[in-house]
């Protein structure tokens, strides 16, 4: 990875590519990043505000590299496909963790920042899902899949596994953005 110092936080491998999922500190900030093997990508940003990424996923000739990137008040989660510019996933305080592409729709996990809890989430696209959760202040999916069109997602809470399947108690929530800042 060169002379700075990178984190890779996820693996994908598709034939015998390996691609890898992180960030990576220029000097002056973090940039998020993959990896084709040992070459890196570095992903489109801000040039002022750190981005990081978690989560890899290769559909056909796309790396979705999901992760989070900052603005002067909040992190945002967020993936990109390639080397192109951020999609942000919401307006809120977030994080995107995994990433799954299925007949053309990007699932993402992670997790949204509220009230000083860590909520566990995903987002089919940009429509937001929120998960079953223990009142812990540490919640957080870690893992998507998609099988048939039904969302697999598993994580961690403070004091227990997350392990859910769509069409059990997840549920597609409305809430007003001010009071999740």
């Amino acid at each position: 990875v060169g002379t700075n110092t990178a984190t890779s936080n996820s693996m994908f491998v598709s034939g015998t590519t390996v691609y890898s999922g992180g960030s990576y500190f220029n000097g002056t900030k973090y940039n998020a990043c993959y990896w084709t093997d040992s070459a890196m990508t570095p992903l489109a940003d801000d040039t002022t505000y750190n981005s990081y990424g978690y989560g890899i996923f290769v559909s056909g000739t796309d790396v979705y590299t999901g992760g989070s990137r900052e603005t002067a008040t909040l992190s945002l989660p967020c993936y990109w496909i390639n080397d192109g510019a951020p999609i942000d996933v919401d307006d809120m305080r977030g994080i995107i963790t995994a990433l799954y592409v299925y007949n053309g729709d990007v699932y993402s996990c992670g997790s949204y920042g509220a009230a000083g809890q860590y909520i566990p989430c995903y987002w089919k696209n940009s429509v937001w899902v929120e998960l079953p959760y223990l009142d812990d202040a540490n919640n957080e999916a870690k893992s998507i899949v998609v099988v048939d069109g039904t969302v697999y997602v598993a994580g961690i809470g403070a004091n227990a596994p997350i392990g859910q399947r769509t069409g059990s108690s997840a549920r597609a929530s409305t809430r007003s953005a001010a009071a999740v800042r």
